[in-house]
């Protein structure tokens, strides 16, 4: 299993990565006509301008994992946070495994990759938002996150609750 910087090429890969993720991690979370009406081409297009902007970041970074035959079975972003209400030095925006390569330790691996790269940009504090009820909250505990913050979030009408796993010191996380 290889772990590399996402580049604009892998846009494909990853919208496959999140629509498959979403409808098994989020199945009877969100309504199953949202889920269903997830496409690979209009995510493919909205991860070719995300990577854009974020290869342009000294302070973004997106990381995939591909499978020993090149398909792309994860990824892992964050970036510096700009929430002016939640006062953490950086943001895990997304983790998505292709379901069949969950609980393998590649979520581990991403995690440690990215974290080492908010360390070298000097942040110490990291914040994720996860939504309530979502099967791998565990995850975010075995590495040590703690449940300090919620927020609620509107989507297709719906106001949904998200949890903020807080690390307070990210060199300690591995």
């Amino acid at each position: 299993m290889l772990i590399r910087e996402a580049i604009t090429a892998d846009a494909a890969g990853i919208a496959n990565v999140k629509v498959n993720s979403w409808k098994t991690t989020y199945k009877g979370l969100f309504p199953d006509e949202v889920l269903d009406a997830l496409s690979v081409e209009e995510e493919t297009a909205n991860w070719a301008r995300n990577l854009d902007s974020i290869s342009k970041t000294y302070t973004s970074l997106a990381l995939v994992a591909e499978s020993d035959d090149k398909e792309i079975v994860g990824i892992i972003a964050g970036r510096k946070n700009e929430d002016r209400f939640h006062p953490y030095d950086c943001n895990l925006s997304i983790i998505y495994i292709l379901k069949e390569y969950q609980r393998k330790k590649l979520g581990s691996r991403l995690t440690e990759q990215i974290v080492d790269f908010f360390i070298e940009k000097r942040f110490k504090t990291m914040i994720i938002w996860i939504l309530k009820g979502n099967p791998n909250c565990l995850f975010y505990e075995k590495l040590g996150g703690m449940p300090k913050e919620t927020k609620r979030v509107e989507r297709w009408g719906i106001v949904y609750e998200e949890i903020g796993y807080v690390w307070e010191d990210i060199s300690k996380i591995f």
